[in-house]
């Protein structure tokens, strides 16, 4: 059987693709198979758990007929999409929780989803690092909101002395003024930083790699590098993965129900998805959320400072 030289090139053209775009330090791959960021992408990341201890805080749950249920459906209500419930369950929407002094005043859940599932926070997982660096300051491991960041990441003084100016207030705030751009034509495109935020396989060394286009506090912009770099202050201040931090610092402290985990961007290099990636049961982001109502006080204990 003959086969033609341009049949040969094909051929090889395509085992150099295939072999590309299946090479594991390749964000593409992911890009390309996983498609689109989706609230079940924790079944896909590897993840470091975080383990949760007794004892487990509990919740009162009133009956589903008490007389809170039937408010928040009245004040939910719209006739151009019909009750709360119907509502949630066509928006795709997979827990829907009200929780007011330690009770349960209305649990809800959809699309296959119960009490037991487990939920990925996205963005939320920012304010558990903020969280973190909040605690970190508390115990002396950092010394302020306003240190220069590069008293934490001196490598990105070779990169851009202007590094010294951005302050990890900044990163909180979204104000850092580092080069950002959500979009681009294709995944593969230099601006394309929303897709190699969520599919790098290594987000230290792509935050490492950040530029700066603009000055600190000059503008707010929802900047995914931001959260990575606080993310590697942490490690480096606590001298432990941020997952352990947050295990032993409020996971285990607020009595969470059940483990939760942090997704990670590869086994290889470990480091957590700082701007998406913590799992957990709907309740126990519940009590995440209580702790803040409560100005960080939790069962007595302060585990944030009110400052």
């Amino acid at each position: 059987m003959l086969v033609s030289a341009g049949s040969l090139l094909l051929l090889a053209l395509v085992a150099v693709v295939v072999g590309y775009l299946s090479a594991p330090s390749f964000y593409l791959t992911r890009t390309i198979f996983w498609g689109e960021s989706d609230y079940k992408d924790l079944q896909r990341f590897p993840a470091r758990t975080i383990h949760n201890a007794p004892p487990v805080s509990r919740f009162d749950k009133l009956p589903a007929d008490n007389l809170y249920a039937s408010q928040i459906e009245a004040i939910a209500d719209d006739s151009s999409n019909g009750s709360l419930e119907s509502y949630l369950q066509a928006s795709g929407t997979t827990a829907f929780l009200v929780i007011h002094e330690d009770k349960v005043l209305y649990e809800r859940y959809f699309n296959g989803y119960d009490q037991r599932s487990v939920n990925t926070s996205f963005s939320m997982a920012k304010s558990f690092a903020s969280a973190l660096v909040g605690i970190a300051i508390d115990e002396g491991h950092i010394k302020s909101v306003d240190e220069p960041i590069t008293n934490y990441l001196p490598e990105l003084l070779k990169k851009d002395k202007h590094f010294k100016s951005i302050t990890i207030r900044n990163l909180l705030t979204m104000s850092s003024g580092i080069k950002y751009e959500e979009g681009g034509d294709l995944p593969w495109s230099e601006e394309a930083d929303d897709t190699k935020t969520y599919y790098s396989t290594d987000l230290r060394e792509l935050a490492l790699n950040c530029r700066i286009e603009g000055k600190p506090e000059e503008y707010f912009e929802y900047n995914n590098y931001n959260p990575l770099l606080v993310g590697m202050i942490l490690e480096r201040a606590t001298g432990m993965h941020v997952a352990r931090y947050l295990q032993q610092k409020l996971w285990k402290p607020l009595g969470m129900e059940t483990d939760g985990s942090w997704s990670l961007d590869s086994t290889s290099s470990g480091f957590e998805k700082m701007e998406s990636g913590v799992n957990a049961r709907a309740r126990d982001f519940a009590r995440f959320g209580m702790l803040f109502a409560q100005e960080g006080n939790w069962e007595d204990e302060q585990l944030i400072s009110r400052g």
